[in-house]
């Protein structure tokens, strides 16, 4: 037990740039996490002389980390590490034998502040699974089977992927709003029950952000995965993923574990405060590189 000790309280003490620590800006909200549950949504950033500041995204916002929980301390804590393991990426995004040449967003990077690497790398491998899993789905690799219990309010697939003994890839899915908008979560866990929570944080965070955008004045995006967002939420977007929701019944399974091209620990001066790890598995397609807004990834 003493290897998941989340060392946070102690590690990110004197994280704040007065303290000469990465981080420069931080703040929270009350808002609904999960179905009932009232939690609170921090947002950290990482100093600008570390990382530049992007300024791409109109809907999620240009901090560097956001985390999600019922206590505004651990959301802080969750949007730090989030923070670090962007700061981590940037940083190793031009070097070779670390897998940005071949997805060079912070796909299967995550930071844990504990004693040993062991958590950090075990949060790398859930994302990892999870990337891979639903570009393999979205493709027709692989089946997906209707979720009918642990849901509360929505609607729910789990993605029968080759590491299904040893974890859980779900999808799940509402419509949001008056203007009936279709929102999305996904996550990867341990079992289907952990998973399903996991992406509920993701499912109300975005059924929050679609609330927010008027359809008379929905701004001009740059950003890919917002313009994905905003796709996959209108009609069309619905239609086209009913479609291949219907599809995805009928696939006869027959994909292997993929090859792992990266699986090893990001070290620099975020060292000082959380390890970094990067898990990467080959893709059999990489149409979710390009800036189509119909790829099922954001």
């Amino acid at each position: 037990m003493f290897r998941t000790i989340n060392l946070a309280p102690l590690k990110y003490l004197y994280i704040n740039d007065c303290y000469g620590g990465p981080i420069s800006n931080f703040m929270s909200k009350p808002k609904y996490i999960r179905p009932g549950e009232m939690g609170f949504e921090a947002y950290v950033q990482i100093r600008s002389d570390l990382l530049p500041k992007s300024d791409d995204c109109r809907i999620y916002g240009n901090f560097t980390g956001t985390g999600s929980h019922k206590k505004r301390y651990l959301a802080h804590y969750k949007a730090i590490s989030e923070a670090l393991e962007r700061w981590a990426a940037h940083e190793y995004s031009k070097m070779p034998d670390y897998g940005f040449d071949v997805e060079p967003s912070s796909t299967g990077v995550a930071a844990y502040p504990s004693m040993f690497p062991i958590m950090a790398r075990r949060i790398a491998f859930f994302e990892a699974v999870e990337r891979w899993s639903l570009i393999s789905w979205w493709h027709g690799n692989l089946k997906a089977t209707q979720i009918t219990d642990g849901l509360r309010g929505v609607e729910g697939l789990e993605i029968l992927t080759p590491w299904s003994n040893e974890s859980s890839t779900v999808i799940l899915y509402t419509k949001c709003g008056k203007n009936f908008r279709m929102a999305y979560g996904f996550a990867s866990h341990t079992d289907r029950i952990s998973a399903i929570k996991k992406a509920e944080i993701e499912l109300y965070r975005n059924m929050y952000l679609l609330n927010e955008i008027s359809l008379e004045n929905v701004p001009d995006l740059k950003n890919k995965n917002e313009r994905r967002l905003l796709f996959f939420s209108s009609e069309e977007g619905q239609l086209h993923f009913a479609e291949l929701v219907k599809k995805s019944y009928s696939v006869r399974n027959s994909a292997n574990v993929p090859k792992l091209i990266v699986d090893r620990e990001l070290e620099g001066p975020w060292s000082k405060y959380c390890f970094v790890w990067r898990i990467l598995f080959e893709n059999a397609n990489n149409s979710h590189l390009s800036n189509d807004i119909d790829q099922f990834y954001f």
